[in-house]
């Protein structure tokens, strides 16, 4: 019964965010005051797109496969959601020139964030009727903050929590934080020019707590993973590169728990903003 409610817990997780990943502010529910640095780091509005070469280095079961792809990002429309209006952003996915699966998120820009929204409600659909009716509930935020206004000097901040709440008792089982490394010079190849550009370079670390809800007071097992995203003025994000499940989890492609075999690189190497 303890695996079972371990493997659950796996998956309570990875369906949290369909996104990168924190409680938003609620002044900040408006996007007609943003900064300029917001808009900067983050540009583009209605029919804008991003084109990014891609490839996962697969290093499970003593094998070293790398599968490449391109992932074009479009922003195709808008939703409101809890009477927050956020932009529809689609990613498809293209392997050898053919079509692969096609995701969609949504994000909005606030005046000093970036975020991404979380649909975490289905969550405790899942818990057993047993732990239901003992008081045993998921708690998560809403939004995900994957871009905070940089500061003068490097900072970190919280982007997304999910907790277990156990009648009186609450136990956090993820944790997402960013933190910024400050900036970087990287040479790209964009739009068939090369460029050198300045990139803030942020690092992202998911830490799981498998907690059992059986015995929530138990030492959780803990398991982290990080990924670097670079943000460029003008451009948005220029690079991502880390664990593949990081990525999954901010684009909403699913997770597999054997993802920590995987790296991701993703490169920026076309754009259109409007």
């Amino acid at each position: 019964m303890k695996s079972k409610m371990i493997k659950l817990f796996y998956l309570f997780i990875f369906l949290c965010s369909p996104v990168f990943f924190t409680g938003c502010s609620e002044e900040e529910k408006d996007n007609s005051n943003l900064t300029s640095e917001i808009n900067a780091y983050f540009p583009g509005g209605l029919n804008s797109e991003f084109g990014y070469k891609g490839s996962i280095l697969d290093t499970s079961n003593g094998a070293n496969q790398t599968i490449s792809y391109d992932r074009l990002s479009k922003y195709i429309g808008t939703k409101k959601i809890d009477n927050v209006e956020y932009f529809i952003q689609e990613n498809q996915y293209i392997y050898n020139g053919q079509l692969g699966n096609v995701d969609s998120v949504y994000f909005r820009k606030g005046e000093n964030a970036v975020y991404f929204f979380a649909d975490i409600s289905s969550l405790n659909d899942l818990l057993p009727d047993s732990l239901k009716q003992a008081g045993v509930k998921i708690e998560g935020d809403k939004e995900a903050v994957i871009f905070f206004k940089p500061p003068q000097g490097a900072n970190q901040w919280s982007v997304f929590k999910v907790n277990l709440k156990v009648g009186a008792f609450t136990f956090n089982i993820l944790d997402v934080s960013a933190q910024n490394l400050g900036e970087e010079e990287l040479t790209l190849n964009l739009n068939s020019q090369s460029k050198t550009i300045k990139a803030l370079k942020i690092k992202y670390t998911f830490t799981i707590n498998l907690i059992n809800p059986q015995n929530p007071f138990s030492q959780p097992q803990v398991i982290n993973y990080s990924a670097f995203a670079w943000f460029a003025k003008n451009y948005g994000i220029v690079k991502f590169e880390g664990d593949d499940a990081i990525f999954n989890a901010l684009y909403g492609t699913g997770f597999d728990l054997n993802s920590g075999s995987r790296k991701l690189t993703e490169v920026l190497y076309t754009y259109l903003i409007k």
